[in-house]
């Protein structure tokens, strides 16, 4: 039997997209009128994070919570904005390369 079978996945990622992204000709296009909003469970909070950094690459936005099994109470974790991640390593670069 796995660690973790049986314990469930108590980590939660929240996202939410703007919209569905497009190219045409080298342009990308959001349509707003198609958000994209959704939900993944992970047993450990490593994976969870890990999900929730590359939906704020793609641009969208994420939310990390843990959920307690024995009460039902959520709490959160960390939250990624669009972008945020990527950003971040951008400028750890730039101070590496500086």
């Amino acid at each position: 039997m796995s660690q973790h079978q049986g314990q469930g996945r108590p980590y939660k990622v929240r996202f939410h997209y703007e919209g569905t992204k497009r190219f045409d000709g080298g342009v990308m296009w959001i349509d707003h009128n198609a958000p994209i909003d959704g939900q993944g469970a992970y047993a450990e909070e490593a994976a969870a994070v890990a999900a929730a950094q590359n939906v704020s690459r793609l641009g969208g936005r994420a939310e990390v919570v843990h959920r307690d099994r024995a009460t039902g109470v959520e709490t959160a974790v960390c939250t990624y904005e669009p972008y945020e991640v990527v950003l971040e390593e951008m400028r750890g670069e730039s101070e590496r390369e500086g």
